[in-house]
C-alpha cells in the first residue's frame, strides 16, 4: 500500500476520535482547576505582548475542523435574534461555520 494512503487512514482515525470527544463531553464534577493554574507566565501588561500581530492558530486542522462540526450542530440557526456567543478557542482565524451570523 502506498504512503499516502497509509496517511489517509491514519488521518481519519485522527479527525474521527477528535469527533467523538465533542459527541458526548464528560464535564468534571468539580471544579478542577487551582488559582495557580491561571498565573501567567510573563506579567508584563499585554498591551507589550500584543504590540505586534501574532498570526497563530491554538489548535491542529483536526480539532478545528471537529469544532467547527460540533457549532453547526448546536448553535441556534444562523441569524437567530438575540444570539450571543463568543469563540473562546480561536485566535485570527474563526470556528464557527462558514458564514454564520449572531447578534453578538
Amino acid at each position: 500500500m502506498p504512503v499516502g494512503g497509509l496517511r489517509g487512514v491514519a488521518t481519519a482515525a485522527v479527525a474521527s476520535e477528535i469527533e467523538k470527544v465533542l459527541e458526548d463531553p464528560k464535564w468534571p464534577a468539580q471544579w478542577p482547576f487551582k488559582p495557580s493554574d491561571f498565573q501567567r507566565y510573563d506579567e508584563q501588561p499585554d498591551t507589550q505582548f500584543y504590540s505586534q500581530p501574532r498570526f497563530v492558530t491554538h489548535i491542529d486542522d483536526y480539532a478545528i475542523s471537529a469544532l467547527t462540526k460540533h457549532y453547526a450542530q448546536r448553535f441556534p440557526p444562523s441569524g437567530t435574534p438575540g444570539t450571543a456567543l463568543l469563540d473562546i478557542c480561536s485566535s485570527w482565524v474563526s470556528h464557527y461555520p462558514d458564514g454564520y451570523k449572531a447578534d453578538k
